[in-house]
Parts: C-alpha cells; sequence; structure tokens
C-alpha cells in the first residue's frame, strides 16, 4: 500500500509546489497545447516569492499530498470564494 499523506503546507514547501506545477505542465500536458501556452503556465524560479505569500496568506489554504516525505501533488481551497 502506498503511504500517501496529506498535510497543509508552509512558506517552506513553495519550492516544491513551483517544481510540481512545472512538472505537471510541461511533462503531462502531452500535444494539447502549443509551446507559448505551455511556457506562459509554466512558472519559473521567479514565481517563487507567490507560492510563499500563497501559503502564508489567510485566504488560501494550501494542501500538499505526500508519498515518503516527497511532495506528489497540491491543492489550493480558496474559503472566501468557496473555490478549489
Amino acid at each position: 500500500m502506498v503511504d500517501l499523506r496529506f498535510r497543509v503546507a508552509g512558506s517552506m514547501d513553495a519550492g516544491s509546489i513551483l517544481a510540481v506545477k512545472h512538472a505537471a505542465i510541461s511533462e503531462l500536458t502531452g500535444t494539447q497545447y502549443t509551446d507559448e501556452q505551455l511556457s506562459a503556465w509554466a512558472p519559473d524560479e521567479d514565481a517563487l516569492p507567490d507560492f510563499e505569500s500563497a501559503t502564508e496568506s489567510s485566504r488560501f489554504t494550501v494542501l500538499l499530498a505526500e508519498i515518503r516525505d516527497e511532495t506528489v501533488g497540491y491543492g489550493v481551497l480558496n474559503g472566501p470564494e468557496e473555490r478549489i
């Protein structure tokens, strides 16, 4: 059985979240999107402060999915707007 665990993210997790987002965009999209679209969606290291701010914001709850302490996914809950 896979040791999948969920937890609330902190600012120290921003790099892992950024890496998961980048991997999902660059590796899992196949040929559905143009290179220009992928480049626009895939964040670079300059986005790290934005990810840190999101984890510290009272507006968002950022959850991590981990397997053996490695981040394998994340989700963002926007409580005030009742959105995932």
